[in-house]
């Protein structure tokens, strides 16, 4: 007779972390399909199922999915949206965090 505790688990792949909205999109930037992360994001964010950290999280990739698509005033709107977030929920790694991301016009050689 087979054991039906082998069937119960679902996770049976070598990642038994919990899943999270924000896996795909975080797949989409670092592989630079910034339009397929944008859309994911935007589609989490309308969806309101993240708690607060992980809104702050995910507005900071949204600024970084603008930025990856050359929408740079979007990027920085985004930017000050998820420093405020993270500054509300006196996140000083997130704040420290989306600090570091740099949005700037791409200089060009003379």
């Amino acid at each position: 007779m087979e054991n039906d505790d082998d069937h119960d688990n679902l996770d049976d792949d070598d990642n038994n972390e919990a899943w999270s909205p924000l896996d795909e999109p975080v797949e989409a930037l670092r592989d630079e399909r910034f339009g397929e992360a944008l859309f994911l994001l935007d589609a989490t964010l309308m969806a309101n199922v993240l708690p607060e950290p992980a809104r702050a999280r995910a507005l900071g990739m949204r600024a970084q999915a603008l930025l990856g698509l050359g929408q740079l005033d979007r990027a920085k709107e985004g930017l000050v949206h998820a420093l405020r977030a993270a500054r509300a929920l006196g996140d000083a790694e997130g704040v420290t965090q989306l600090s570091l991301i740099h949005i700037s016009e791409p200089t060009r050689p003379y």
